[in-house]
């Protein structure tokens, strides 16, 4: 893998918003797998029984299984989802709001990359970052609220996740767009998923796949379809013409004027 200051910018110029997906983009495959996962397995049963009287527990325990469940039958298939990595959508309601627990009680602290922050934060200043996840909406909310990092929720939009459609459906990526009220070609999606890349390229999404450590190797045809990056330091939104003009300037300019002080 190449060293970011090795890596040349890719140039996105054209893009007004940067949609991001979590697992093994911002955030670690390793920490889903190894802490948020387990966390719902040894939370869940106390959670269940704790709120199993409240709306929105009930609505989505009711996606788990279209079967009247008491609070332990609950729990066993919430378990079994979970061990699963399953993307029941009922699942995911439930594991935000375990999430939510965890990081307001600072049992958790969501793992993010060492460039993200850095990234999210020039972005945002010019465009609209959004996360668009197969976590729900809350517990993305929850990761970058309460990050290794900070709070960097401050930097993000909008976030998205599965109400609005499958991730590796095209039209999924068309109505992201259209909730952020641009045309698809003005989307820069990263991912490090090819199916999503191809789905968001279907759409109409310029698309970066990033490959991090502990990532699953790409598919070749992957490599040679879409734009790879190890760092989202490899990201720029500046004109290249632009940039390389510039960069030539600055030699000229240095040279002229040390030429007009030993005049």
């Amino acid at each position: 893998m190449s060293k970011d200051s090795a890596v040349p910018a890719i140039s996105f110029e054209k893009c007004t918003v940067v949609v991001l997906d979590v697992a093994g983009t911002t955030s670690s495959n390793s920490f889903i797998k190894d802490t948020l996962l387990p966390y719902v397995t040894k939370q869940g049963e106390e959670f269940l029984k704790e709120k199993w009287e409240e709306e929105t527990v009930k609505a989505a325990v009711k996606q788990l299984k279209d079967d009247t469940l008491d609070a332990e039958g609950a729990f066993k298939l919430l378990k079994e989802l979970t061990e699963k990595n399953d993307n029941n959508e009922g699942l995911k309601t439930l594991q935000g709001l375990i999430f939510k627990k965890g990081y307001e009680s600072g049992d958790l602290k969501g793992h993010v990359f060492a460039d993200v922050p850095a990234a999210l934060e020039s972005w945002s200043k010019s465009r609209k970052v959004a996360v668009y996840s197969t976590g729900s909406e809350e517990s993305q909310k929850q990761l970058f609220s309460h990050s290794e990092q900070g709070d960097l929720s401050k930097h993000i939009s909008k976030y998205f996740d599965q109400s609005i459609g499958s991730k590796t459906e095209s039209n999924s990526y068309e109505k992201v767009a259209k909730e952020l009220e641009v045309k698809t070609e003005e989307v820069l999606f990263i991912t490090d998923s090819a199916e999503e890349g191809k789905a968001a390229k279907t759409a109409g999404m310029h698309v970066a796949l990033v490959k991090r450590e502990g990532n699953d190797s790409l598919p070749e045809d992957a490599t040679k379809e879409f734009t790879v990056i190890s760092s989202f330091k490899e990201i720029s939104f500046e004109n290249p013409s632009k940039r390389k003009n510039e960069e030539e300037s600055t030699p000229a300019e240095v040279r002229s004027s040390k030429s007009r002080r030993h005049k």
